[in-house]
């Protein structure tokens, strides 16, 4: 890579420990990989607000018995394996 003048961009001063990963990068690299982590971290963030705020609805369903448990109950009788099945397995 090399450096840009581009005005369109911003530069970020960033202060990092001498053990963190970046700088077991290349010099020339190390700029494009902060930029995809930083990229990275911001749609993690976005997708865990998502998640969560869908997380409290099906809870909020759940308490107000608008919507049931049915796979937990589910779960438990396909847990059970049939017997013959199993051992016919092993002949």
């Amino acid at each position: 890579m090399g450096r840009t003048n581009n005005p369109s961009l911003r530069r970020l001063e960033l202060r990092l420990p001498p053990d963190h990963p970046i700088w077991s990068l290349p010099p020339g690299q190390r700029a494009e990989r902060a930029r995809e982590y930083l990229d990275l971290a911001s749609y993690l963030e976005r997708r865990f607000t998502a998640l969560e705020a869908r997380l409290e609805k099906l809870e909020g369903l759940l308490r107000e018995g608008r919507i049931s448990n049915r796979l937990q109950e589910n779960t438990r009788e396909k847990r059970r394996p049939d017997p013959e099945v199993w051992l016919k397995a092993w002949e």
